[in-house]
């Protein structure tokens, strides 16, 4: 299917984000009347660069807990972080294991913000390869809306369950995750993936009634890497680029003129 068949596509705009992330959100909070709450991401890096919830605790009023698990980066995140009192940073990797003393489940429960699944608005979930597995672990906690890296490659197989894909490791040794692989997962655990940028974006399942009419089959929302190109472009009116958004000086000093600011205030 072509870019133009995704329904959500059309609201793709990136202002800190790097496939369309933030304009896909804000019509999809639109839609399903989220207008406040709290929003997670890890690993969130400096908190800023490519994030999918900077705008939304920078200019929306979210509150936001940001776990990265690099100390180089943890630094950068505490230091964009100390002035803003609706945001908390966490230094450590999320477990993939349920049980694990770090497991998302139990960093929720840490959080200063009382976090419940009533007021639990978004999870990001980007760690370059456990993002399935962590998902999976995540019991006790049900977000309005999660958001998970997968991988184009090979979307339209399931990595975990074709027996010829099963067990396969990538370059850092964990089980490839894909579309395919998130929309299964995604089913069994109760939700609806809605768009692909890249990244998936899953809505719970009893908020899916409050979504347009609109075609989110598997076939209408899957991205391809020509898509994904795209998806790059979109700078902060939704508008294409010729080169990749984040990629631009006008980008580079947009960012750069944001961290000064947060340094300042």
């Amino acid at each position: 299917m072509s870019f133009n068949s995704n329904y959500y596509s059309t609201y793709g705009k990136n202002i800190i984000s790097q496939n369309g992330e933030d304009g896909v959100i804000e019509q999809l909070f639109s839609d399903l009347n989220i207008t406040d709450g709290i929003v997670v991401e890890f690993g969130a890096w400096d908190g800023v660069y490519l994030s999918n919830i900077f705008n939304l605790w920078k200019n929306k009023g979210f509150n936001a807990l940001l776990i990265e698990g690099d100390s180089n980066r943890a630094n950068q995140l505490l230091d964009s972080l100390k002035d803003y009192d609706n945001t908390e940073a966490m230094n450590c990797f999320v477990d993939p294991k349920s049980t694990g003393e770090y497991s998302l489940d139990n960093l929720l429960k840490l959080s200063e913000f009382n976090i419940t699944n009533d007021n639990l608005s978004l999870i990001s979930m980007d760690t370059d390869g456990l993002d399935y597995e962590i998902f999976e672990s995540l019991t006790e906690y049900r977000p309005k809306v999660i958001i998970i890296e997968t991988l184009t490659l090979q979307d339209g197989q399931d990595m975990y369950d074709d027996k010829h894909a099963k067990g396969e490791i990538g370059n850092t040794g964990y089980v490839i995750n894909n579309l395919k692989s998130t929309w299964n997962l995604a089913e069994k655990k109760g939700y609806k993936v809605v768009c692909h940028t890249g990244n998936a974006f899953l809505v719970r399942d009893d908020l899916v009634d409050l979504l347009p009419d609109a075609d989110f089959s598997f076939e209408s929302i899957h991205c391809y890497e020509s898509d994904n190109a795209i998806w790059q472009s979109l700078d902060e009116n939704g508008e294409k680029t010729d080169n990749i958004n984040f990629q631009t000086i006008k980008y580079k000093n947009f960012l750069t003129e944001v961290l000064k600011w947060q340094k300042k205030n």
